[in-house]
C-alpha cells in the first residue's frame, strides 16, 4: 500500500479511494502537521487581508454527491450520522488569480500549480473529520494528476484571526492552537475536522499544489 501512494498518480488513487482511505488510516495517530511560519507581520500579510475585504463567497456544503461510488459509501457513513446541508455549510472562494495569492504561493510557500480558496465558516457549521483526495485541484489540473503522486501534494492553511472560544481546527487528534498569522502545512495522508461554536465566522485561506523543490 505504501508501494501504491509512492508511484501511482493522484488520479490513479482518486479512482480507487478505498487505497487512499486505508493509508490514511493507518497514520492516523501520526502528526499530521508541521508548523511552517507566522506572517502577521509582514506587508504581505497585510496585503492579503486587504483583498480578502474585496471577496465574494459561494455556498458549498461538506455532504454531496460524487461521480465515484467508492467517494459516495464514504459520504453515507456522515449522512447517517446526522451531518447535511443543515449543519456542514462553508462560505468559500477560490482566489487563485489574485496576483498577492499568486506572488504568495510561488515565492513563499514554492508551490506550482497552486490552488487557493478562502473559507468561511458559519457558526453552528461543522465539516466533520475526513481526508482529502485533491478533488478540486485534480478538476482544474487533469492533466497534472496524472503525472504527480500524492507526496509530492503541499497543503498550507493560512489563519486569518485569532483561535476564539468554540473555533476548532484538529488534525490527526491534534488541536490546532492558532493565531493570526499562523501558516501549517497539513500533510496529505491526515484526518482533519473543523466546526464553528463561536458567534462569529472562521475564516482561513487554503493553498494547496506541488512544491517547487
Amino acid at each position: 500500500m505504501q508501494n501504491d501512494i509512492d508511484v501511482l498518480s493522484i488520479s490513479r488513487i482518486a479512482k480507487n479511494f478505498d487505497i487512499f482511505v486505508n493509508y490514511c488510516e493507518d497514520k492516523k495517530n501520526d502528526v499530521g502537521h508541521t508548523f511552517h511560519s507566522n506572517i502577521a507581520s509582514t506587508d504581505l500579510y497585510k496585503n492579503i487581508k486587504e483583498m480578502i475585504q474585496t471577496i465574494d463567497y459561494n455556498e458549498m456544503y461538506f455532504c454531496k454527491s460524487y461521480s465515484e461510488k467508492d467517494h459516495n459509501k464514504h459520504m453515507d457513513q456522515y449522512q447517517k450520522h446526522g451531518y447535511g446541508k443543515a449543519n456542514t455549510r462553508m462560505l468559500r472562494s477560490e482566489i487563485a488569480g489574485v496576483p498577492v495569492i499568486e506572488d504568495f504561493m510561488q515565492n513563499y510557500l514554492k508551490l506550482k500549480h497552486g490552488r487557493a480558496k478562502i473559507n468561511s465558516q458559519p457558526p453552528g457549521n461543522f465539516f466533520p473529520v475526513h481526508i482529502d483526495y485533491l478533488a478540486g485541484w485534480t478538476k482544474q489540473n487533469p492533466g497534472l494528476a496524472e503525472q504527480y503522486t500524492y507526496p509530492q501534494f503541499k497543503r498550507y492553511i493560512l489563519f486569518l484571526d485569532n483561535r476564539s472560544n468554540g473555533h476548532f481546527y484538529s488534525i490527526n487528534n491534534n488541536l490546532i492552537d492558532y493565531v493570526e498569522g499562523d501558516i501549517v502545512e497539513q500533510h496529505f495522508y491526515s484526518w482533519h475536522a473543523t466546526a464553528n461554536g463561536d458567534l462569529k465566522n472562521k475564516i482561513l485561506i487554503a493553498f494547496e499544489g506541488i512544491h517547487n523543490d
